[in-house]
């Protein structure tokens, strides 16, 4: 999906700070860190075309919890950490 086409959420396009929850399923951790990375690539990002709220608040359960870990106390490492859960078959923890 196109980025420039987000601005037309009403939520993403708007400049008040929003929380973000993942959930529970373990196939989806994946999904959730690219979405904790796209919101910490654009959330700061000077880009006037696409610039996403700031967000406050992070919570998940199960595999969403090791996503709002990682996008809270890891994010300048987010990137490597979604590639080494991938390439080790999905071992979580392991890489924490």
């Amino acid at each position: 999906r196109d980025m420039r086409n987000m601005r037309s959420s009403p939520i993403l396009s708007s400049q008040n700070p929003i929380a973000i929850s993942f959930s529970g399923a373990g196939h989806l951790l994946s999904y959730h860190l690219g979405a904790a990375e796209t919101f910490l690539t654009y959330g700061s990002s000077s880009n006037k075309q696409l610039k996403l709220p700031t967000v406050e608040e992070v919570s998940g359960s199960s595999s969403g919890a090791i996503a709002a870990v990682v996008y809270t106390h890891l994010g300048y490492r987010i990137h490597e950490y979604a590639e080494r859960f991938l390439t080790d078959g999905g071992n979580a923890l392991r890489h924490l």
